[in-house]
């Protein structure tokens, strides 16, 4: 793939490039943007072809820089590209212009894209509550929302549509993610299992399914069982509520058996729930519902694992 320019630099004449879209060796993709013709185009092909037709101050936004990120599934529909100043219409492209102050852009795998915190305000904006909270809540699991950043998007974005949507996810985030109490309660948990001489699990890792990443507190990945651990504290808000069963659900689809602890299930009646767990670990792994619903665990060096 290349742009005209491109090529007009490597010594290629308009001419040449004219004969060789005529004989069908090239394709043009946009304007001034040529493929060769036939040859399949990526989620990535397609985004670099748009920022290529956008010109050099062009960067992916929306739900295409979403995409870009893993926050959102792909999709087919227009590229979204922000663009310092108006252009005329291209189909496959949807325009939007502001300019983007540099705070807002980052290069991520090679292409020229908002930040997180800019798209997910942008995603608010254009694409509706739940796709922002599906991004914010695959982010979030990824560890990839910065506060500050957050803080200067939503401070630009004063009266956008959706700004408000994106204060309260992020006030939610705050108020169920308080430092050490679940941290405290996964340790004595653990220590639960090994003066049981239950095999130890997993902990905190992400999973992906269905393109969602989730992390989960506790993990027997061959066997196909998590732990969600419950406090008032990070699970009782709204928010993190509704995330909760989402997450049930689809690793349910997935094949997994689910059980939430909470502090009573841990303190209390620590027989009973290793009861409870022996036999989930004792039974076969369910069933799975079609290859979508295929679990992945992300390693620590970002790489990822089928769970059979």
């Amino acid at each position: 793939m290349f742009s005209r320019s491109q090529l007009r630099a490597r010594g290629v004449s308009d001419q040449v490039i004219d004969r060789r879209l005529r004989s069908g060796l090239l394709a043009s993709r946009h304007r001034g943007v040529l493929v060769l013709n036939g040859a399949p185009l990526s989620q990535d092909g397609r985004h670099r072809a748009a920022l290529l037709a956008g010109g050099a101050a062009a960067a992916l936004s929306y739900s295409s820089s979403a995409v870009h990120w893993a926050l959102l599934p792909p999709s087919r529909g227009p590229v979204h590209i922000t663009v310092p100043t108006s252009r005329r219409r291209q189909t496959g492209l949807a325009h939007h212009v502001a300019g983007l102050p540099g705070r807002s852009i980052t290069v991520h795998r090679g292409l020229r894209c908002t930040t997180v915190a800019r798209t997910i305000v942008d995603v608010a904006a254009n694409h509706g509550p739940a796709a922002a909270r599906r991004a914010w809540t695959t982010a979030a699991a990824r560890r990839l929302i910065r506060r500050a950043d957050v803080a200067f998007e939503l401070g630009r974005a004063a009266g956008r549509p959706g700004a408000r949507f994106v204060a309260e996810l992020a006030a939610a985030q705050d108020e169920y993610a308080t430092p050490g109490t679940r941290s405290a309660l996964e340790r004595r948990a653990l220590q639960m299992l090994r003066d049981a001489g239950i095999r130890p699990p997993a902990v905190n890792v992400l999973v992906v399914v269905d393109g969602r990443v989730f992390e989960v507190d506790l993990t027997w990945g061959p066997d196909r069982v998590a732990v969600e651990i419950d406090t008032r504290g990070t699970h009782g808000h709204g928010v993190a509520f509704d995330d909760d069963r989402e997450r049930d659900a689809v690793l349910g689809l997935a094949g997994w058996r689910t059980a939430r602890w909470t502090e009573r299930d841990i303190d209390v009646h620590p027989r009973r729930t290793i009861a409870r767990i022996r036999a989930m670990l004792a039974q076969a792994p369910l069933e799975r519902a079609p290859s979508t619903f295929e679990a992945r665990v992300v390693g620590p060096d970002g790489s990822l694992d089928g769970v059979p």
